[in-house]
């Protein structure tokens, strides 16, 4: 009865946690000193009582019980942001230069709001290109691109046995001999916009075609405007990074730094951790649910009412990985508001001498029913992708060095932020470990730790001090893809 009774109260403040009113959390932050100064990864935080919030939206930012001068605030919703208006064209252009140059797939750019609002600016050359027939295929959603060549990555997967499969990207072009298209769509929308033109094709009589021409450009504008979100008043004055004087002023300490946000005349406080590395550190990323824990629902229900259902071995196989020097960031497509009893689960695994290594809780800066849709709809490798990256772009000299996860789609993740396919570890709920470019070798735990020396060469050492056949793909080589 006590078993039943506590996981009843563990679910009923996990429904809390669920109401909007209750999400509060703050994500831990990367700081990095770099030739070029310091830079970190975003701050998000969120105070999710609503009433707590209605006599003030200051916000007073501390750093090792040190305040850190900067105007911190909330937006309607309870988020933090940092409000840079001082009219300084320095500070300005170094706000941008702190803000890591983002990592994109061609699904975050043609899903974007500035992609839609882009189309909708040239909705009657969207309505051309769709009614003459002018378009492609390419098999191309996932792969990593910069704005300057998608192009190129496009024409590299362009499909002409298309089968309508929704990883497709769809290029339109201006002229039917262009090289280049002129516009992308997700195929989704594509397939919309089609069936808007095509209800209204030209007909014999010259008043009618025109009549349907105007009337195909109309819907495929009304189609687009509902894709394209409004902006937010004075969006430029807000952010979530801070340019590098601000990141000097907190001075912090190597290593692991505290710092609370309150809100102004409460006793209400957020908690997180600020991380200093160098930028020649190497980092391993970990998933939580399905890979610290066992499984995914039943991991996070267990861990909330202090039961353990952790992997056997993964705190001494991610000591080992400390030990040889690497950093560990968590990261999870959990809430930000789940951030304490994230933290308390990571902190509480005991097993036998090792605890899990202290490293950076990263979750999904939203509400409950926003990380559902990240996770379900945009599909959860979006984010992790774009938080990959962020601490990617940091580490100069550095490098993101391997993942642990347990679903394809943390595959994916670690796959476009170019980490090495033999560096890729997913977990089943078994406990057993697949990784190779064809996820053909399993391990366990311990039988990954007994090798770490091998694929996780001790950080001190030049890597090139380190026989190549323990390195990447090669270490994973099987004797049927030798023959």
């Amino acid at each position: 009865m006590n078993f039943v009774g506590r996981v009843f109260n563990s679910m009923s403040d996990l429904y809390k946690d669920m109401n909007p009113t209750h999400i509060s959390g703050a994500n831990d932050v990367v700081v990095v000193q770099t030739p070029k100064g310091m830079h970190s990864t975003g701050f998000h935080a969120r105070f999710g009582n609503v009433h707590s919030f209605k006599t003030s939206r200051e916000v007073i930012f501390t750093v090792n019980d040190r305040i850190v001068n900067v105007d911190t605030r909330l937006d309607k919703e309870g988020n933090i942001f940092f409000s840079l208006h001082t009219g300084s064209k320095s500070e300005a252009e170094e706000v941008e230069h702190a803000i890591p140059a983002e990592f994109k797939t061609i699904k975050m750019l043609v899903e974007s709001s500035a992609n839609y609002s882009y189309l909708l600016s040239n909705y009657e050359k969207v309505y051309e290109a769709i009614s003459a027939r002018r378009y492609a295929f390419s098999e191309s959603l996932h792969r990593p691109v910069k704005t300057e060549n998608i192009a190129s990555i496009f024409n590299a997967h362009r499909t002409k046995n298309f089968l309508g499969s929704d990883t497709a990207v769809v290029g339109l072009f201006y002229e039917e001999n262009a090289q280049e298209p002129a516009f992308y769509l997700p195929f989704g929308l594509f397939s919309e916009l089609y069936f808007c033109s095509e209800e209204v094709q030209p007909e014999d009589l010259e008043e009618k075609t025109k009549r349907n021409h105007a009337t195909g450009k109309y819907l495929i504008k009304q189609l687009l405007r509902k894709r394209v979100q409004p902006k937010q008043m004075h969006v430029e004055e807000r952010h979530v990074f801070l340019p590098d004087h601000h990141l000097k002023e907190m001075s912090l300490s190597p290593g692991p730094n505290k710092a609370v946000y309150r809100l102004s005349g409460t006793p209400i406080i957020l908690t997180c951790t600020i991380y200093l590395w160098k930028d020649t550190d190497k980092v391993v990323i970990s998933d939580i649910d399905g890979t610290i824990t066992k499984s995914d629902v039943m991991g996070y229900i267990y861990g909330a009412i202090g039961r353990d259902w952790t992997h056997d071995g993964i705190a001494e196989l991610y000591s080992k990985l400390e030990e040889n020097g690497y950093k560990i960031a968590y990261l999870s497509s959990r809430p930000v508001g789940h951030t304490g009893v994230t933290r308390a689960y990571l902190e509480r695994v005991l097993q036998e001498k090792y605890k899990l290594p202290q490293g950076p809780v990263i979750l999904f800066p939203g509400r409950v029913l926003s990380a559902i849709y990240s996770e379900v709809i945009l599909g959860p490798e979006e984010y992790k992708i774009a938080v990959i990256s962020e601490i990617k772009q940091l580490l100069g000299r550095g490098d993101v060095f391997s993942g642990f996860g347990n679903k394809e789609s943390d595959r994916i993740s670690y796959e476009m932020c170019e980490i090495d396919p033999g560096r890729i570890f997913i977990v089943n709920p078994l406990g057993e470990i697949t990784t190779g470019k064809n996820g053909l070798v399993k391990l366990s735990h311990r039988r990954l730790c007994e090798i770490a020396e091998g694929v996780f060469p001790p950080v001190r050492h030049a890597v090139t001090e380190v026989s190549q056949k323990y390195i990447g793909s090669s270490w994973w080589k099987t004797d049927a893809e030798d023959s």
